[in-house]
């Protein structure tokens, strides 16, 4: 059985890898799950939430307000370089 902290340590993963290759990505936790994820993994909202909430609180993912007062996550910087050492640290 999979608990919410190995969900979201997975999601975490999964987001740093896509946003190697997307650096410019931003979106919110509903569209990060629907379209940043594999679509064969199942993280539930809560566990993509608090892969977001980790990565944010590292410094890794910035912040913003939408017009809809959704938060929108991205890339902190475009320094490729600090997701690969993220990458490392959490794999």
């Amino acid at each position: 059985m999979s608990t919410l902290a190995d969900a979201a340590a997975k999601a975490e993963i999964a987001i740093v890898r896509y946003l190697l290759a997307h650096p410019e990505a931003r979106d919110t936790v509903e569209g990060i799950e629907k379209w940043w994820l594999p679509p064969t993994a199942e993280f539930g909202t809560g566990a993509v939430a608090e892969a977001l909430k980790s990565l944010t609180n590292d410094n890794v993912l910035s912040v913003w307000k939408s017009a809809s007062a959704k938060p929108v996550y991205g890339l902190r910087s475009g320094d490729t370089e600090l997701l690969r050492a993220y990458l490392r640290k959490i794999s």
